[in-house]
């Protein structure tokens, strides 16, 4: 067995703690670096997808190029994947970063992450799946990085 059992100092102070984890020992560190943010990392799940929509690989990769497009960012390359049964996999390259969706048309589920550098703003790209997806259960997390 890989897994070993380690403490981790956690912030200043050190609160022991043991933690599952695969290698050797490391620390988290909970005060917030003073570091200028690179860009956004904003994180979608929707919650009430159409199973026919979130299973069509081709309706995905239409709405997510719209999507990106509309936040005026670059596409450099794109990839899809379906999975048997169901399921679809995009992954989007840009110049600004990356975007990518997983869904699980059997749960209703897609969860999408859009990391961008610099000014483009990836809530208009969030917004315009959740439209598409006529969505009216969803979250939307947004974490400078």
């Amino acid at each position: 067995d890989l897994r070993k059992s380690s403490n981790i100092e956690i912030g200043a102070g050190s609160t022991d703690m043991n933690v599952d984890f695969y290698g050797g020992d490391f620390k988290i560190d909970l005060n917030e670096p003073e570091l200028d943010e690179m860009g956004e990392h904003l994180i979608l799940d929707v919650y009430d997808g159409y199973f026919d929509d979130l299973n069509s690989p081709n309706f995905l990769r239409d709405i997510f190029t719209r999507a990106i497009l509309k936040s005026e960012m670059t596409i450099l390359n794109e990839y899809t994947h379906k999975f048997s049964p169901c399921g679809v996999t995009c992954l989007f390259a840009l110049a600004e970063s990356h975007v990518s969706c997983h869904t699980w048309p059997e749960f209703g589920r897609m969860n999408a992450d859009f990391f961008t550098c610099g000014e483009k703003d990836p809530r208009i790209s969030a917004k315009y799946i959740i439209n598409a997806l006529e969505s009216e259960k969803y979250r939307i997390r947004v974490i400078k990085r």
